[in-house]
């Protein structure tokens, strides 16, 4: 009796609306937690089908003695009998999709836990690589720090050579001077 025809997922939205049938019409989709299909059912289910015979045959034996014995009793009784019938059926039907809507309401709710834990990981996930940033940028800083010390010494370097030179060329005009 329990279970999900293709229409199951949206039935939690469409059951606060009070449309029994409009609900088994809107429903789309039944995934599980594990992200498979819920198992479907069929329009009709065996017992709304037995009820349903039930509910036919108790109009129809209520019309038949209605009939056949046209006396005040019998028409009350086949009345009541014409009345209660249907609404057998119809209390089925309404059973049938309150046990698809608790089967829907659990593979919900184990799919929300199921993210919930999938959300608190992703979240350590990312203070993780937040973390690792951070190193990044203190690398990215040392290294900045590191290429200007460079540059610096690359000029200091080249004012070394330009003076060596300076001096070499001194020295070679004092030798030819002597």
């Amino acid at each position: 009796m329990g279970g999900y025809d293709e229409e199951s997922l949206e039935a939690s939205s469409t059951a606060s609306s009070g449309s029994e049938e409009s609900a088994r019409q809107n429903k789309k989709t039944g995934v599980s937690p594990d992200g498979n299909a819920l198992r479907p059912i069929a329009g009709q289910t065996p017992m709304e089908i037995l009820a349903g015979g039930i509910a036919g045959a108790s109009v129809v034996s209520a019309a038949a003695a209605m009939i056949l014995q046209p006396a005040n009793i019998v028409f009350a009784a086949g009345g009541l009998s014409c009345a209660i019938g249907p609404y057998a059926y119809w209390q089925q039907r309404r059973l049938t999709d309150v046990a698809a809507l608790q089967e829907t309401h659990k593979a919900l709710t184990e799919q929300v836990e199921r993210l919930g834990k999938e959300n608190t990981r992703l979240h350590e996930t990312v203070v993780d690589l937040s973390e690792t940033v951070d190193r990044l940028e203190d690398v990215e800083q040392a290294l900045d720090v590191i290429t200007q010390t460079q540059g610096m010494s690359i000029e200091a370097f080249e004012e070394q050579v330009q003076d060596n030179r300076d001096i070499l060329n001194k020295m070679q005009s004092n030798l030819k001077a002597n």
